[in-house]
């Protein structure tokens, strides 16, 4: 747990890559002692980017959902490293 701002956040490092929309990672970013996070932002792999852009491949997007949006903010062709993606979120993406 971290502060960006003032908003608190929550980190989690998920494995193994399983299912049509798996996470590595996600990240629950709202004010600090609230239940419901305001943002969630989340490191996976869905299913339909494995093998692209070619066979054996598997494709990495960084979204930032909210309430009513939704922005992917990266496609990479390797998983960065959990510390890594943290920057980013402590960064302000």
């Amino acid at each position: 747990m971290f502060m960006q701002g003032d908003q608190q956040v929550t980190g989690f490092k998920l494995s193994p890559l399983v299912g049509p929309y798996a996470k590595s990672y996600m990240f629950l970013i709202g004010p600090p002692g609230s239940d419901c996070p305001e943002q969630i932002a989340s490191v996976g792999s869905y299913s339909y980017m494995i093998d692209q852009p070619e066979p054996g491949r598997r494709l990495y997007h960084f979204d930032i959902y909210e309430a009513e949006r939704h922005v992917t903010v990266w496609i990479k062709d390797q998983l960065p490293t959990y510390q890594e993606v943290r920057q980013e979120v402590m960064d302000g993406f």
